[in-house]
Parts: C-alpha cells; structure tokens; sequence
C-alpha cells in the first residue's frame, strides 16, 4: 500500500491490534510500515504482529477494490523478519472498505472498531512458489476482533504442523521400538509401563510412553528461562550430550518443585523404567525429536499433540472414543460459546472464576481446550490478559471427566500449555473409576454422576485428580456433583462421548457379552454386575441400549447443565433419526431453545464425522437450556472444516446468518437453503424449520435444502417441485400409510426363537427356497438386489412351523401361527434401503407371503390399493417421501422401522375414481416384469421415467403436465447427487463396499421388540 492515507490507515489498524490482546501490546510485537526488517531490500510490511518470534504474521492492507493486495501478501511469504529472526510463514492480504478513503483521524479508529466488512484471505507457505491460500477463492467477510483470532490462529501453516506430527510419530515409533527390543532381558519392563499408563502390555503403550517423554522435553524447553521460580528450569539444551537418567529426573523434579505434575510427573515415572542398555539410544533420539519440534515451536498445538496421542490410548473399541478433530472442536466450541454469561463477562477478570465449564467424557482434551480458547479470546476482546485468569480456568472453571488415565493427562497437559508459565495448585481434571473394584465395589465412571446422594456411601466415590504437583485421590462428587449435589451448576456443557452399545455391535462376543463395559480387561462377571448397576442408574433417562452411550451422555449433560447454559455434542448421526434416540430428541424439543443441528452433507462416511479417524457419520447439536422455543435450525455442511480457523469462521457465519434472520424456511416453496460461504466457496446451507413434537429430525445431511423442501410440502398434500412457481402449486390427495392398512407383524415375532410366554416367540423357522410357488408358507425375508429389479417378485423363503411336544407350547404356535398368516399380504416395504444397490422401494409379491426383517408387509384394508401403492412407493415422489421419514445415518442407505412405516405419505387411493384405479393395474401389469435400475440412478432410469409420468397423468390435467414433468427431472437429478442417497456413488459406478463402521453406526437394532 502507498500513499499517506494508507499509511495513517495502518497506523490506527495497528493501534487497535495492540489493544486486542495483552501480549501485542507488548513494544516491537505489532510493527507498521517499518523499513528495513525484511532481509530482502525494498520490501516494507504494512504490518507485522510478532506475537511468536519465530512465526511473526504480515499483514499487507489495501483500499478496495485492492487489486495488488493479495499480491504484495504473497511477497512477504518465506522472508527473514530481522527483528525477531523468525520466518513469515503465514501473510494475511486485507482489503479496507472503500469509505476510509474520506475518512479522518479519530473518525479512523471509531469506524475501525464497528467494522464488519474486513475482508481478507491468508497466505501460507514456506516460499512464494510454494503458496496455500484460505480460503481458496475469494475473502472472508468479518470484524476487527475476527481479524484479530485469525492473525492469533495464523502464525503456523498447516503444512508445518502436518510436519511436526510427522516428526513426533516417527520419533515415538523408534523409540517404542527401542523399549521393545529391551523386553526379552526385561520381561516385567512391559508391565511396569502398562500399569503406569492403566493399558494393555503392547507396543501401544511404548509409544504412548515415548510420546509422553517427548512431550515433556518439549514442555522443559518452553519454561526454560521464564521468569520467577521458572528462571532456574535448565534448557535441554544444558543436558550433556547423552544425559544420564538421574540428571533428566532431577530436572524434571526441580520443576515439579515448581508446579506441573501432569507434564513432568507420569512422564519422570516412566523414565525410572527405562532400562540401562537402551538408555542411551533412548535419550538420544528423545531429545532429537523434541529438538525438532521445539525448532518448529509447535509443541503445544493441539493439531499436533492431540492427534498423535489419540492414536496410542487403548480400548478405543471398547470406548469408541474418537478424537474430536481440532476443526470440529473450533466449530463447536465457538457454537456453543459465542460470549460469555453476562454476568461473568460484566465482572471480567475476576467473574472468569465464576464460570462451569464441563467435559464429562473429556478424552484428550480437545473439546476443552477450544472452550478455554473461546474463554481466552473474549477476555482478551475486553481488553484483560488471559494470563491472568488461567489459575481460575483451571482450578476453577473447567472441570474435565474420563476413565481413561493417559487422556486425562493429555488433557490437563494441553489446558496448562495455554500459559506455561502461569502456576496453579490443582485442576477438576478428573480420572474416574471404572470396574469393579476389592470389596465389590462397582464404578461405572461418569454414568456414576446419576447416582443419587443417598446412595453415594454404596458405591466407590473416590476419583485421581490432575494437580499441578501431584496426583491426588478426591470424592468426584464434592467436584462435580451427584444427581442432588451441585445439579445444573455448569454454564457449558461439550461432549464428544462413547459410541458403544450395548446390544450388539461394538466388539460383543461371548467373552465380550456387554462392551459398553468391557474397557480395561473387565470380565464377563464385572460386566455383568457394571450392566445391573447402570440398569438402576438409567431407569427414567433418556438413555436407551441400541443408541449406546451417547444417549446417556445426553442425560448427563441435561443433568448439570444450568438454565441458560448451553450444550454441544458431537453424537452418532442416528441421533436425529433413529428410532433409539426418540427419547433425547423428545428431551431436547421440550426443555432446549435455540437448536442448531449440524450434520456433513458427504458420500463417504470417514467424510462425514467431526472426529478423526472413525467412519462412523456424525452430528453435532447446539442447544440452549430453557423455555422451548417451536423451531430449530438444521445446517449441512459439504465438507469437515480444515483448520482450526476455518471451524471458528464457519460457526461465525452460522451465528452471523441466525441473527440476520433471513434464513431459508423448511416451509418456504424449494428455492433451498440460505449458503454458508467461505470466501467464494459454498461450505454448506442452514435453513429453519419448525421443531417436530415426536418422530424424525429429517433436516440433517442435505446437500439441497429445495429436495427438503419439496419432501415437506409433498406431505402437506402440495405437489411444488424445483423450479415451480407458486402459482403453479398442485393440490394432492396425500395420507399416511396407516389411513389404507397397517403393518405387518415384526419379524422377531414371525421367526423368534427366544422363549416369550411359554413358546418360541416366533412360530416359524425360515429356511431360503428355490420352490417359493409350492411352499406352503411363502415369506419375503430379505434382500437380493439382483432379484429385486421388477415390481413383482417371488418370496425368497418358506416358513418351517415349529413343533414341541408338549401340548400346551403346540396350542401357543398354533395360535401365534393363525396370528402370523393372517397378516399375509402382497405388497411389502424395505425397511434398510440402500439407495445405491437397490431397485425398489415396495415388492409386489406373486403370492400373497409374511414379510420377514428385510421386507415387512403392509396388510391393506382394500387389497384393490395395492398396485397404484406399489407403483406410487416406486416412482420419485414415493422415493421422496421414503427418503424423508429415513433414518439416513449410513451411506446410500435409509432405515425405517415397522412401526414407521404406517407415517409414509403416499397418495391417497380412497380418492381415486375406479377408473383411476383400473388404469392403475392395466400400467402394472404392462411395466411390471420391466427391470429398474438402482434408486441412486433414478434420474436416467427409464423404467422409472415411466412409472413417474403415469403417476403426472394420474393426477395432472392439461398444460400443468408439461410444467411437472419438467420440474420433476430436476428433482432427479437433486435427488441422485443428495449424498445420503447416492453415498459417493455415481451412476454405473460399481459398487464397492462400504468403509462405514459397522459396530457404532447407531443403526437401531430390535427397536420395536
């Protein structure tokens, strides 16, 4: 930028940067235009902010339209910042909106303050050549204070901290491999290790162990030369070339003297294990990596730390924890604290003590690390030094829960990384017991929360607290409260919890008969006794087996959250569909306000969750605690934030787009939902809808909010397809399936074999048949996507009755058996569609047959309905309204429970004449033999094609046909990109498998048993 205004514009820019955080303010930390501190010549930064010598951040300003800016950003890339030493790896470009231009003095700095038009974009890299731009295309829009977190978020590029996690893997992989090799000549070694680290025996533990050790050189170096007490810790660098293990350990101990247990205290122990002849190809390796990292001054990143140790902690089958992405953690954290209670933030600094944040199943922290950065970043917009509250933070405020050691120690790490050199004496960073334990005691680690106050002397209430010189036995329950002791206490509530089930799934076997307790080598004895106690603690919760433990996470966080605070959860995509989770959702509707649901509108599922490494598809939801409201808002993103910036920005415009109020509306006509873009690029949509009193949250995973919206309509009886105007909309005859007949019996309940009132459940066995037009008892059990290509096909199964001799149980199958046939039918839906291999919707069966667990009948009460049913399930609009209702938590799939079958809108044939009706089975009976292509193919089926224009000539007259059939291609070819649909699948493409986890994937398993 040239020219005095500009100049004098830089001036206030960087006058109001040294405001926004303490540590700016400090002198030479924020330059503008100097001359001369780029070793290039003739090179002069606009700005440069230094808060990390060695990544100092240049800003480079320009008046719109800023032709150059982006430009001269790039040429700051990759230079020698004189006065630090450091390198610019990170350049922000910054367009000024063009009225400073008569803009003056005073005037400058007042309008800078308001500004919510900073547009700018980064440059990272270690060159010019070499350059990542974010966003990709175009700026991000936001205010001085969004400016200011992304010049604190920006000083590292990511490819230098995919670098250093590198570093740190490879490190503690050579170093594991070192302690491995000392094994045979010290075979009680492993062990040693594993207790200290409450893991198996395995290499897993050796490289958590090294990545521990590493972590805590790391920490060394960092306080090395603070001031204080802080002035006598020593440099690793100090240590003689091959340190001996007694001069590391009276290192570490002088700074325990100090304070910072969780750092120096597990890693000092497990050094003592270390034997002698590994020593010093141990010590020496450990060292070089941290010399690494510390070069690289990213040792306390949580995209580095977090990640690397989330890989190493043990049982995460058991568990099924994840670790929450740093990107996700950003999003959610700045959802679900966009400010700070009033009252905490009208008595800043010292109001931060008053403030409950909790994490009930904390893992390594992430969560809470990006709650104490939100905390952070407003007490820093007010002016205050963050340093000063981080006693408080963490003695205080943040209260941290898991049952696993190493994640507990991770987290109390992380939290004191934000400001190494600012002591405390104790954290709410909580290890819980989990087992059972001598004398019989039985802990379940946070479900123990529920226990109610009387009951506390039964159980075990002792929990490991993370001090900051030591470890330390405390009553949980003095900490974070019991069901009548300090209830609804917390302001935040985040959680990214288990997904374990209890009921199937998840790592259950016959030694394994309950994994939601089978962490930590439990036998099948304390599972049993851990699964009886649970049943007592979650009798009248929201907490059902089939969705596992994060429905009783959802009952904990209901617990301690105060009226007014707010909740985020990261949850298994069933959780807005699935029929296991219509308790929590029925919670949620009734004492939450505000709702934000989030989910990621991708094929895959590894691309559709927030945690990392898991393929199981996930949602987030935001909530108020308070007077229900009657709408919530549904956002679908396109993709997993990349950054840690990316995921606060991404929650700004979410926030941003809320108190706008132009939010698309679900009963708007198909025009889509309102784009959320980052820069130039669409990220996703957000659109409001009213709050449904029971039943799915079908607003999740869209890519095209009009397909939604079109799906809602259509079941109000309003044919209003994409591209229709309001004054073409066509009234419908439209009901739900329970008005023309009911469903079929459930498939436990034809085939069963568990004993349930003195017989088998089930009077038949199922056996597969290539004879189904001779067996006695035709059954369509499941599914053959080959086969099931034309309307009409041949049940796959016969029904052996079953037999006993004893009377009474005879006369019981009989009866159940007379029960069972009698609800024989000829049309039966799928309950598991898998749009992306499978051709119908609804079968007509050649003989009338029993529906088993792939295909349930429906029993008509008109049998004369059932081909303009079939045909109306098997064209667009049926495949639509499936869609809708569908719990569409897996890839290319939908899932509807028997019992919800009865809601699936369809035409309504009671109001169709008989000719209408006539015309119905002549279509039938000439398409029915003709073969289908997958539904994901629908837009180029011409069977289909077929099907649907019957179904417009059916119910449309004159000109409006053309409009339709028009506007229903476009539908198509909507619905055949829809990511839950098609799941990643293009037309032709074959179908390889899925990548999808099965054991968490929270399909509901037996919910209508």
């Amino acid at each position: 930028m040239a020219g005095t205004i500009e100049i004098v514009l830089n001036e206030h820019l960087s006058g109001l940067l040294r405001a926004k955080r303490a540590e700016w303010s400090k002198p030479g930390t924020v330059r503008c235009e100097n001359t001369g501190v780029l070793e290039a010549s003739g090179l002069r930064p606009d700005i440069v902010v230094a808060h990390d010598p060695k990544f100092p951040v240049a800003i480079e300003t320009e008046l719109a339209p800023a032709s150059t800016v982006e430009a001269d950003a790039k040429s700051r890339v990759g230079q020698k910042y004189k006065p630090t030493g450091g390198t610019i790896y990170s350049a922000i470009a910054l367009k000024l909106p063009d009225k400073y231009r008569k803009l003056s003095g005073a005037e400058i700095a007042a309008a800078f303050a308001v500004e919510t038009q900073f547009s700018y974009c980064i440059l990272y890299g270690e060159n010019q050549a070499e350059t990542q731009r974010w966003p990709e295309a175009g700026f991000v829009v936001g205010t001085l204070d969004d400016l200011a977190f992304a010049i604190s978020t920006a000083r590292a590029s990511p490819h230098l901290i995919e670098e250093a996690s590198a570093l740190l893997q490879q490190g503690a992989t050579v170093l594991a491999s070192l302690l491995e090799a000392g094994t045979p000549s010290h075979p009680g070694m492993a062990e040693k290790f594993a207790n200290c680290l409450k893991q198996d025996a395995n290499i897993q533990s050796f490289r958590m162990a090294a990545t521990i050790i590493i972590n805590a050189f790391v920490f060394q170096e960092k306080l090395a030369g603070g001031v204080g007490e802080l002035s006598s810790v020593s440099s690793i660098y100090e240590f003689d070339s091959t340190p001996g293990k007694l001069e590391v350990i009276a290192a570490w101990q002088q700074i325990l003297e100090i304070n910072y247990w969780p750092i120096f205290g597990i890693a000092s122990d497990l050094l003592r294990f270390i034997p002698g002849e590994v020593w010093k190809s141990f010590i020496d390796e450990a060292l070089r990596t941290a010399d690494q990292l510390v070069s690289l001054n990213l040792g306390g990143n949580p995209d580095l730390i977090g990640t690397v140790f989330q890989k190493l902690i043990s049982d995460r089958r058991f568990l099924a924890t994840f670790y929450t992405a740093p990107s996700s953690a950003a999003l959610l954290s700045r959802l679900v604290i966009p400010q700070l209670p009033r009252t905490v933030e009208e008595a800043l600094p010292e109001g931060v003590g008053n403030l409950r944040i909790a994490d009930f199943a904390c893992g390594t922290g992430s969560l809470l690390s990006a709650a104490y950065g939100e905390v952070r970043r407003v007490v820093e917009q007010n002016g205050y030094d963050s340093a000063a509250v981080h006693k408080c933070l963490m003695e205080e405020a943040i209260v941290g829960c898991d049952v696993v050691p190493s994640a507990t120690h991770i987290t109390a790490s992380q939290l004191s990384s934000a400001h190494p050199e600012a002591q405390y004496n104790h954290t709410k960073i909580l290890t819980l017991p989990f087992g059972v334990g001598t004398g019989g005691a039985v802990s379940l680690g946070a479900v123990d929360l529920l226990e109610k106050q009387g009951a506390l002397s039964t159980i075990a209430i002792s929990a490991s607290q993370a001090g900051a010189s030591g470890e330390k036995i405390v009553d949980p329950w003095l900490t974070v409260g019991g069901a009548s002791v300090h209830d609804q206490d917390f302001d935040f509530v985040l959680m990214n919890p288990p997904f374990t089930r209890l009921t199937g799934g998840g790592g259950k076997t016959k030694q394994t008969t309950r994994p939601l307790f089978a962490a930590f080598g439990t036998t099948t004895t304390d599972q049993e006794q851990m699964s009886k106690r649970a049943g007592k603690l979650t009798s009248d919760t929201v907490y059902h087996a089939n969705a596992g433990a994060g429905s009783l996470f959802a009952e904990i966080a209901h617990r301690k959250i105060k009226y007014g605070g707010r909740v985020g959860l990261i949850l298994q995509l069933a959780a807005f569909s699935g029929a296991s989770w219509e308790a929590c959702r029925k919670l949620w509707g009734k004492a939450y306000k505000d709702i934000i649901m989030l989910s990621i509108a991708r094929g895959r599922p590894k691309e559709t969750a927030f945690s990392a490494d898991t393929g199981t598809p996930e949602a987030m939801i935001v909530m108020t605690r308070g007077a229900p409201d009657d709408r919530l808002t549904s956002v679908s993103l396109l993709r997993r934030p990349t950054s840690i910036l990316e995921g606060a920005e991404v929650a700004n415009e979410i926030l941003r787009l809320r108190a706008s109020g132009v939010l698309s509306r679900l009963e708007d006509g198909p025009l889509g939902g309102t784009p959320i873009y980052l820069g130039d690029e669409k990220v996703g949509e957000a659109i409001t809808a009213p709050k449904p009193e029971s039943g799915t949250w079908s607003l999740f995973r869209i890519k095209d909010h009009s397909v939604a919206q079109t799906a809602f309509h259509l079941t109000l009886g309003k044919l209003w397809l994409p591209g229709m105007l309001a004054a073409d909309v066509i009234s419908l005859s439209i009901c739900q399936m329970k008005k023309v007949g009911k469903a079929g019996p459930y498939h436990l309940d034809v085939s069963g074999s568990t004993t349930s009132g003195g017989a088998p459940r089930g009077p038949f066995k199922i056996a597969r048949t290539r004879s189904p037009q001779s067996v006695s008892y035709p059954i369509l059990a499941a599914h053959d996507e080959k086969r099931e290509r034309t309307l009409v096909i041949d049940g796959d199964s016969e029904g052996l009755v079953r037999t006993s001799p004893d009377p009474i149980v005879r006369e019981k199958i009989s009866a159940r058996l007379e029960n069972i046939w009698n609800q024989r039918s000829s049309i039966h839906i799928a309950t598991d569609l898998q749009f992306n291999s499978n051709a119908l919707v609804a079968a007509v069966t050649s003989r009338e047959a029993v529906g088993g667990r792939a295909w349930p009948s429906v029993v008509l009460h008109d049998k004369l309905h059932t081909n303009v049913i079939s045909l109306w399930l098997n064209s667009t609009f049926g495949i639509l309204s499936y869609w809708w209702i569908a719990n569409k938590g897996q890839a290319g799939r939908g899932s509807v429970t028997t019992s919800r079958l009865e809601s699936l809108a369809i035409l309504d044939p009671t109001s169709l004449a008989s000719e209408q009706l006539a015309s119905a089975d002549v279509f039938f009976d000439g398409i029915k033999a003709s073969k289908l292509m997958d539904v994901h193919e629908l837009a180029v089926d011409p069977v289909r094609a077929q099907i649907d224009d019957f179904i417009i000539n059916l119910l449309v007259s004159g000109d409006a046909r053309v409009t339709v059939r028009q506007a229903l291609q476009t539908l198509r070819n909507k619905l055949a990109e829809e990511p839950s649909i098609c799941g990643g699948r293009r037309v032709g493409e074959p179908d390889e498998g899925s990548d999808e986890e099965e054991e968490f994937s929270g399909v509901d398993e037996a919910v209508d048993a």
